[in-house]
């Protein structure tokens, strides 16, 4: 996986105030998350992770940001952004270690041209993103599911998705990730409710 590097400043000042005059000066605060250990707070360029996140085409692409220091290797753990324009307001990293696995949600992304789809179904997407464990290095841009053999109906389970060597998906129980929708899929649903959850009902 490609590595970009960002540069950050360090910033004392806290508070809405003092977040609201660093945005005006073209940067957006930001804390580094290191393990137990008190975040360090940060002054980032918005426009230079964007762009930098853009070109990887992975949310959770490697970052090696520059401050004070040193370096820390880290990835993205939350961006909050204005609601109306989508502007970066504030972001979190996360630092990690090279030879330790992580937990990041990847997302899904169907493949293919499924058979019920040429029969005029849609994909249904149920499950956007899903929680995986790995070595930073080998972190997903998304994870594929070939719906190709996908008819009306049919669902692709957490279980069955095939998923990169390294990645191991974290899940409780298995759970439906995505389905070809129609009306012969629309019927099944409901005839799988009656089925399971009138008896669950009666317990």
């Amino acid at each position: 996986m490609e590595t970009i590097s960002l540069r950050a400043e360090p910033r004392t000042s806290v508070g809405k105030g003092a977040a609201r005059k660093l945005r005006q000066t073209g940067k957006a605060p930001a804390l580094l998350y290191r393990g137990g250990n008190k975040p360090t707070m940060l002054a980032i360029d918005p426009v230079e992770l964007e762009v930098k996140l853009r070109r990887t085409g992975n949310r959770n692409a490697l970052l090696r940001v520059e401050t004070v220091g040193g370096e820390r290797l880290c990835i993205v753990k939350a961006i909050q952004r204005h609601p109306l324009t989508r502007r970066l307001l504030h972001v979190d990293f996360y630092e990690v270690q090279e030879d330790k696995p992580v937990e990041v949600m990847i997302r899904v992304e169907a493949v293919g041209r499924s058979i019920g789809v040429k029969k005029g179904g849609q994909i249904r997407i149920l499950r956007p993103w899903l929680k995986a464990r790995c070595i930073p290095s080998k972190i997903p841009a998304a994870i594929a599911i070939d719906v190709t053999d996908l008819d009306i109906g049919h669902m692709a389970r957490v279980d069955q998705v095939a998923v990169p060597d390294g990645v191991e998906l974290v899940f409780d129980s298995p759970f439906n990730v995505l389905a070809i929708g129609g009306r012969a899929y629309e019927e099944e649903v409901v005839q799988e409710e009656t089925e399971t959850v009138l008896p669950a009902m009666q317990d």
